[in-house]
């Protein structure tokens, strides 16, 4: 049976009112360039309750980043196995050549064009891309046509962006660095991608196949990107020229 290491971690950030206050500073508003690349990670940032105000953490209008830096630091460590400069260019790398798309989207074309060759692990997948197909088209919509084409690259992208804003904010990379990823993100999506709605089936499929995660772990994600008109989805066109 495949075993995939855990990439994902969900970390929820509150404010304490006993931290020190001179680690809180005002937010700085970004350019809407910045704000359209930040869109490319909105599915595992949403689900790790980050906005989209700049690369940081940020609460009620506050960048509240130097609280919690030690917090993304343990998390780093603990789900990417990166704690230090080297570590995290290495993971970064990683996602924009090869991530899990290069190994596991031959898996999901099998899948999708009702391949019977059998695999370890063959009937589990099966039943779990199912399972995903079955949510995208009742909650969301998402045509046959779409579903029998997209491969498994939002899920590293989708991950690109996150993780550079963690690795900026644990002090690994630069600011400079942490936006180039997250450009880099955005044209390998637009290059694979028409639309969020793909981009979306694409990060759940991913997320079931390489990661033998539940699909509907993301379903309400799903609902507050792609339904809620006030989501940064539905604020920014997925060909933005931004």
């Amino acid at each position: 049976m495949k075993k995939i290491i855990l990439f994902l971690f969900i970390l929820l950030f509150t404010v304490s009112c006993s931290k020190d206050s001179n680690l809180l500073s005002k937010t700085k508003e970004i350019s809407p360039e910045k704000k359209s690349l930040l869109a490319y990670g909105a599915i595992l940032s949403s689900r790790n309750y980050m906005d989209f105000s700049g690369l940081g953490l940020y609460e009620k209008g506050v960048e509240v980043s130097k609280l919690y830096k030690a917090d993304v630091i343990s998390l780093l460590k603990e789900s990417w196995e990166v704690n230090d400069r080297k570590t995290a260019i290495e993971a970064l790398d990683w996602l924009v050549i090869d991530g899990h798309r290069k190994t596991w989207d031959s898996y999901l074309y099998n899948l999708q064009e009702g391949s019977k060759e059998k695999y370890d692990g063959y009937e589990k997948d099966k039943a779990r891309y199912e399972k995903c197909v079955k949510m995208l088209k009742e909650k969301f919509n998402i045509s046959d046509d779409i579903l029998k084409k997209v491969d498994m690259g939002a899920w590293d992208y989708d991950r690109l962006v996150t993780v550079s804003r963690w690795c900026y904010i644990a002090g690994y990379i630069t600011e400079e660095e942490a936006w180039n990823y997250c450009i880099t993100a955005k044209k390998l999506a637009q290059a694979s991608f028409n639309s969020w709605e793909e981009y979306y089936a694409s990060c759940v499929f991913g997320r079931s196949i390489a990661y033998e995660g539940d699909p509907d772990e993301l379903l309400e994600t799903g609902e507050e990107l792609l339904k809620k008109e006030n989501s940064i989805w539905k604020e920014i066109p997925f060909k933005s020229n931004n």
